[in-house]
């Protein structure tokens, strides 16, 4: 019950607040998302059923997302040398700030 309490709080406060910078990088990496990721991943994330859904990744998964989008994996082709450190940074950002977690 106390859990389920924690989470009524939770989502009726609207969740961590983040500083105006972070959400600026919070923006930034969605701008780089519908550039180029969310034809396949979905618009906002939300994915079509036919690619990996990003929303899954939990924080300590942050070097498999960088080796998936840099080195490719499967299906995805490699950004290596289209996105920059910055930007993956960002889109990092992103796809952590609307994590199913």
């Amino acid at each position: 019950m106390r859990t389920a309490a924690l989470l009524l709080l939770f989502l009726l406060l609207g969740g961590p607040k983040v500083t105006a910078q972070e959400q600026a990088v919070i923006d930034a990496g969605a701008a780089v998302y519908e550039n180029h990721c969310s034809v396949c991943h979905g618009p906002r994330l939300r994915n079509p059923g036919g690619s990996f859904d990003l929303r899954s990744l939990t924080e300590t998964e942050r070097e498999r997302f960088d080796i998936g989008v840099l080195d490719g994996k499967n299906m995805m082709p490699p950004w290596r040398g289209t996105v920059s450190q910055e930007e993956l940074d960002q889109l990092w950002a992103y796809v952590r700030a609307y994590a199913y977690e």
